[in-house]
């Protein structure tokens, strides 16, 4: 993993300016979303003699907005398990990040994701207003402006489909979701498909994907934002994409176990959105498309 210092980076080093260094986040999408993206806006705002350098996921930038800087990664360089729910890194990982923050000289008042970040007193979990600032998100201008010359003068339902290696009960069939996307359509709604680089589905259905557009992975959160802007309905399994609702302030439609449904229509539902829940991770098409005109 090679990190650029930035010449106002090293004059802030030089002149003993506070720098700090947030992250990387190691966890699932939507822990991110609700239980760090709100902690790093709160020490930004909280700190603001600080130079804070955040370190994330390749495209997610514009969750840190605030941030001084941003350093992208790709987790493997850690060789660290990128799959734990709520973003410890582990100690090889976290051994790996110093070190070459040291080889860099830029370790500075490191913070990062150390073990058990909830019981230090950072985090609670299941309380996502704790130690936490949420603003509503929102793509930037020139973005937005890009997916309405795109995407404009339609009714527009954003489907986020799960197809993920990880906790594959989750995932809804390919079929389905085509199935849904006729359904709605047949509705007048334009159907566009949202979701992660490189978990493009197979849909069998008159859709526009959002891999077709040519957008640099670099600002690919930025990208998902600005299609939830223009949509009047999200509708998603039970992943990281179901919290979108909650944070931008949008209607949804989220499935899943039964056990989930408190937390995405009321505990991390951040702005109490229209949310509706549907308790089964198997639902039929109909089903969903039922709750559309009530939502």
């Amino acid at each position: 993993m090679k990190l650029k210092i930035t010449p106002i980076l090293r004059s802030c080093c030089e002149e003993d300016r506070p720098v700090t260094v947030l992250g990387p986040w190691l966890g699932e999408f939507g822990w991110e979303l609700v239980y760090w993206q709100g902690f790093v806006r709160k020490y930004r705002l909280t700190h603001p003699e600080e130079y804070l350098v955040v370190i994330g996921r390749v495209g997610n930038s514009r969750l840190y907005e605030l941030a001084d800087e941003y350093w992208e990664i790709h987790i493997e360089d850690l060789e660290s398990d990128m799959y734990l729910p709520r973003g410890s890194l582990d100690r090889k990982g976290l051994y790996q990040l110093v070190r070459i923050l040291k080889e860099q000289e830029l370790l500075g008042d490191y913070l990062g994701v150390p073990d058990r970040l909830h019981e230090r007193g950072w985090l609670e979990f299941g309380n996502p207003q704790f130690n936490q600032i949420f603003c509503r998100l929102k793509p930037t201008s020139s973005m937005s402006r890009f997916v309405r010359d795109k995407i404009s003068g339609h009714r527009t339902a954003l489907l986020f489909p799960r197809l993920r290696r990880i906790a594959p009960e989750k995932n809804w069939t390919p079929e389905k979701w085509s199935e849904l996307a006729v359904l709605l359509r047949e509705r007048g709604f334009l159907v566009v498909v949202g979701g992660g680089i490189g978990s493009e589905p197979e849909l069998q259905a008159p859709v526009v994907k959002c891999w077709d557009f040519s957008v640099s992975s670099t600002c690919w959160m930025d990208f998902q934002l600005a299609l939830v802007e223009i949509s009047s309905l999200i509708i998603s399994g039970e992943s990281g994409t179901g919290f979108l609702p909650g944070l931008c302030e949008k209607p949804g439609i989220v499935f899943g176990d039964p056990r989930e449904k408190k937390r995405y229509e009321e505990t991390e539902n951040i702005f109490q959105s229209r949310v509706k829940y549907i308790t089964t991770r198997d639902p039929e098409p109909r089903q969903i498309l039922s709750m559309v005109e009530t939502i």
